[in-house]
């Protein structure tokens, strides 16, 4: 979801083979029409305003995407749905409240201004800041992780993860 410059899915294409498919979804879909790999699908998708098909992909990935939607946490339930039993969401959130200014490295308090006001735009255009640190506690609350359906499903910190 949201394939951005097409890195992540040439690689999936690589790695599933002529015996797999990969679908990689964007509302811009400009940088990824230079992929040509015969099992990759490239599709124009809003995940904002259409609907995926339920339980159809082994893995779902987004990297920095939910942090930018004000309807993330209905995207993030609409993702998970896509899922088929015992597939893997894998979302790739950061914490930009972490991306502060160290002034020990950068005494320039313009630095920090910066920073400030980049914080203040985001902000103001529905970006939210802490999606990154607040995602595995949502994970950990959200229905959809205990229910019948999803009981399959598993929400792991990056930190705890010993092989990929």
């Amino acid at each position: 979801m949201g394939g951005g410059g097409g890195s992540i899915a040439a690689w999936l294409s690589q790695r599933v083979g002529s015996r797999g498919r990969v679908v990689v979804n964007d509302i811009n879909t400009r940088f990824l029409e230079t992929l040509h790999q015969p099992n990759l699908e490239v599709r124009r998708h809003n995940i904002v305003t259409n609907a995926l098909p339920e339980a159809s992909f082994d893995l779902v990935h987004a990297r920095l995407v939910l942090m930018h939607l004000p309807e993330r946490e209905a995207v993030l339930t609409r993702l998970v749905a896509a899922l088929k039993p015992g597939g893997w969401l894998v979302d790739e959130e950061f914490d930009a409240l972490a991306l502060r200014a160290d002034p020990e490295l950068i005494s320039s308090e313009e630095v920090l201004k910066s920073v400030t006001a980049f914080h203040r735009v985001l902000t103001q255009r529905g970006v939210d800041l802490r999606f990154g640190r607040q995602l595995f506690t949502r994970c950990g609350h959200s229905g959809w992780l205990t229910s019948a359906r999803r009981r399959d499903s598993s929400c792991y910190r990056a930190d705890r993860l010993a092989r990929v």
